[in-house]
């Protein structure tokens, strides 16, 4: 009787958690399409993280300990499902419209700015590994999915730090989504409305920001950005599998017994240091990307679970929102800022430079 109980009050925490979760993705899209919202394009996932940070700030000693079950619950289970059918917006179909020029540009962009930003991020900020990959992968690929779906790979177990970067793509994306634009309006901007759109969709944040910066423009600039975004969403994948495959080579779990010390290693699970965490949300999202390529879901239906899947993203950024934790954010330092920054005027130079070269 005891141990029923135990699990309905278990229980009961899960679903409190959940929908509280829920409730707040829903005041997020209700605020995100009032007219002050709308005008500065604030999305509903970004609202949800705000509103998210603020509750865990204020008033998080007022919910139940034991909602945070559910909570947990919708910042890992429900983000990769929502990372999984994301892949329902792409299409080979899409990435065949640029050809091998535009995918060239995508991966150049990817891999210089993952490689500039991780060495400056180590070696002349000197942030740990963790942080500057998740701070890296925001700024290179795609923003807040990319972020989370590399901090499960890489087994980064606080997330304050991918609260932060996030924050960061939030910022300088948001910069860029208004930056863009103007520049392009005023004159400085030195190319076409075409290489506007391999531009935006080469190196601005998230997909909201290039869709919104790059229909400013034009819809001939629109329709080519959104491509190349989704071609790098696309290099998320094979990002994770070397991403997960290096760090677990070069993993040293810190509360291991040192090899020179002469300490008794006995007992101590090497193991769990070598597994490697295999990014199975991220090939089901392929995966899901190859079927659609090959249409075999109706249209409406796709139409559907692509409102379910932005539904349940927004509840993941809740959820990670009410998860974190200011303090430890502070103790983090404005260094992460600092790297968010350089990686952003480093977009803005090189992606030129690119463009100007591939295209």
């Amino acid at each position: 009787m005891i141990e029923e109980d135990a699990e309905l009050q278990s229980l009961g925490g899960f679903v409190g958690g959940m929908g509280f979760i829920t409730a707040i993705n829903i005041l997020a899209i209700y605020l995100s399409n009032t007219s002050i919202l709308a005008t500065m394009h604030f999305g509903p996932v970004i609202i949800a993280i705000i509103i998210g940070m603020a509750h865990s700030q204020f008033t998080s000693r007022y919910i139940p300990e034991k909602w945070n079950d559910g909570i947990t619950f919708c910042a890992e289970a429900v983000l990769s499902t929502a990372i999984i059918l994301y892949g329902l917006r792409i299409s080979a179909q899409d990435i065949n419209g640029v050809g091998t020029s535009g995918i060239l540009l995508a991966v150049t962009m990817i891999v210089t700015t993952f490689v500039v930003g991780y060495l400056f991020g180590t070696k002349f900020l000197k942030l740990d590994r963790d942080t500057t990959i998740l701070t890296c992968v925001g700024s290179s690929i795609c923003g807040a999915a990319a972020i989370i779906a590399t901090q499960k790979t890489i087994r980064c177990h606080d997330s304050n730090k991918s609260i932060m970067a996030i924050t960061t793509t939030i910022l300088f994306g948001t910069a860029a989504m208004f930056l863009y634009p103007l520049a392009f309006a005023i004159g400085v901007m030195p190319l076409d409305t075409e290489m506007m759109g391999y531009y935006s969709g080469a190196t601005i944040h998230a997909v909201g920001q290039v869709i919104v910066a790059a229909n400013s423009i034009s819809p001939e600039t629109e329709a080519i950005a959104i491509i190349i975004k989704m071609i790098r969403i696309i290099m998320l994948v094979p990002f994770l599998i070397i991403i997960g495959l290096w760090v677990n080579k070069t993993r040293k779990d810190k509360n291991a017994p040192d090899f020179l010390s002469g300490d008794n290693r006995r007992g101590y699970d090497w193991s769990e240091d070598k597994k490697l965490s295999i990014p199975w949300f991220a090939i089901l999202f392929i995966i899901v990307a190859i079927l659609n390529s090959m249409h075999l879901f109706p249209g409406i239906m796709v139409e559907k679970v692509l409102i379910l899947d932005d539904f349940f993203m927004t509840m993941a950024m809740a959820a990670l929102g009410a998860k974190s934790d200011f303090s430890k954010i502070r103790e983090i330092g404005y260094n992460q800022i600092y790297l968010a920054a350089f990686l952003f005027f480093w977009l803005i130079g090189f992606g030129i430079l690119a463009v100007k070269i591939i295209i």
